[in-house]
């Protein structure tokens, strides 16, 4: 936190006050690397309908996430905040995925496309809706902290694009190591 908060210039104190705590930025981080994953897997299963998709879609999106390599890095280096981060309703990550996951499905449902056997309302979308998706920061008084929410926001981006440059670099030096061996 303390080279991310010199990297913009400011203090700790600040940055914490634009970022919440350590895990919420983690959290958020990672949220950020994990949804632009799986836009690019939606992007690229244009051709697939109903189940095919939802499964092409899924296998896409965590065979690059259990690929990546700072992913492994992260649970290895710190490996109780990272399941915590991961797996916890609360932190986000989880709650997102299954709210990304039940769009999935009823895009796919309206479409008409996908029949689930159980009843959409049973979905766990209110329930990760419920436990807070979108980042809100609170002042005392109840009103949300605008300065804070797009400092925050920069923050995040900005973690996340360095971390999505070196996902494309490792995912460069493995194809290129691949041709190597060919």
């Amino acid at each position: 936190m303390q080279a991310l908060a010199a990297e913009l210039e400011v203090s700790r104190t600040t940055f914490y006050r634009w970022t919440g705590q350590r895990e919420q930025l983690l959290s958020d981080v990672l949220w950020s690397l994990s949804d632009d994953i799986f836009e690019q897997a939606k992007a690229d299963h244009p051709e697939h309908t109903g189940p095919e998709r939802l499964l092409a879609i899924f296998r896409q999106h965590v065979g690059a996430l259990v690929d990546a390599k700072p992913l492994h890095i992260f649970l290895q280096q710190e490996t109780q905040a990272a399941l915590r981060i991961l797996t916890s309703p609360e932190a986000g990550v989880q709650s997102r995925t299954v709210w990304k996951l039940a769009e999935l499905y009823r895009e796919e449902r309206a479409a008409g496309a996908f029949r689930p056997r159980i009843d959409p309302a049973r979905w766990p979308t209110r329930r990760a809706r419920d436990r807070g998706l979108h980042l809100q920061r609170r002042a005392p008084n109840g009103r949300t902290r605008g300065r804070a929410r797009r400092k925050h926001r920069e923050v995040v981006t900005r973690v996340a694009q360095r971390n999505r440059r070196r996902l494309v670099a490792q995912r460069a030096e493995s194809r290129d190591g691949r041709r190597g061996r060919s």
